[in-house]
């Protein structure tokens, strides 16, 4: 029975972020579908709660006239760096003001509940807006 107890203790969490932005939606697409099954390393950019270094891979888009959906994977430093947040990111661009919401819900390997791991979601989010107008 302890080792189910310890199980449970050690289930990853629920993380969940939303944010609007400023972005066009065409570039996010292109830029998602450039990075599919690859992994790209992040360099923070000063965004405080990501990782150094970090690995994110992007799985293969779905693409809808007006939305995204993709699965995304942040692991930490390294060649085989520790999974930190697991899970699918959603864009939804607005057909009239041209707004752009973004929203990603996942996992979170750590144990420990808290609302760091919802600040590493939001500066993932954040990150990827940014690098996606870039180009």
């Amino acid at each position: 029975m302890a080792a189910r107890l310890d199980d449970l203790n050690a289930s990853p969490c629920a993380v969940r972020s939303q944010m609007s932005v400023s972005a066009v939606p065409h570039r996010l697409q292109l830029w998602l579908l450039g990075l599919r099954g690859r992994s790209l390393v992040l360099e923070g950019g000063g965004l405080s709660s990501l990782p150094e270094r970090s690995r994110l891979e992007v799985g293969i888009p779905i693409v809808g006239p007006r939305s995204i959906l993709c699965a995304l994977s942040l692991h930490g430093p390294g060649e085989v760096g520790e999974t930190i947040l697991r899970g699918w990111m959603r864009m939804l661009s607005h057909p009239v003001d041209g707004g752009v919401s973004l929203r990603f819900e996942g996992r979170s390997s750590n144990s420990r509940c808290g609302a760091g791991e919802s600040e590493v979601a939001h500066d993932l989010l954040a990150l990827i807006a940014q690098r996606s107008q870039l180009r």
